[in-house]
């Protein structure tokens, strides 16, 4: 998603997003799984049609021009700004902290 933003912000829209982290997701399971589920039964688990996927994730590796690895800084990085909002997320929800 991050090459995607940092490629072509506009590409990334609320009407899309879905498309987005599903297609992401899947091509992260496939590029680091030995032993991953086909897109067939991604389409029949998630309600979507085989063709919907398929297009999805052949989207995805062209605006990123097939260029999925992730050096493990820029890993790091996403990775701090997905638990920090999901630490504050916990706060929020516990009423720790305020909005």
């Amino acid at each position: 998603m991050s090459k995607i933003w940092n490629n072509n912000k506009r590409l990334i829209t609320i009407e899309n997003i879905q498309q987005l982290v599903i297609g992401s997701f899947l091509i992260a399971h496939k590029y680091t799984g030995d032993h991953t589920y086909k897109n067939k039964y991604w389409a029949q688990a998630l309600g979507i049609s085989i063709e919907t996927i398929n297009s999805w994730e052949s989207d995805i590796l062209k605006t990123v021009n097939f260029e999925i690895f992730v050096d493990s800084e820029v890993y790091y990085e996403i990775e701090d700004i997905f638990r920090n909002r999901c630490d504050n997320e916990v706060k929020l929800s516990m009423g720790c902290i305020t909005n």
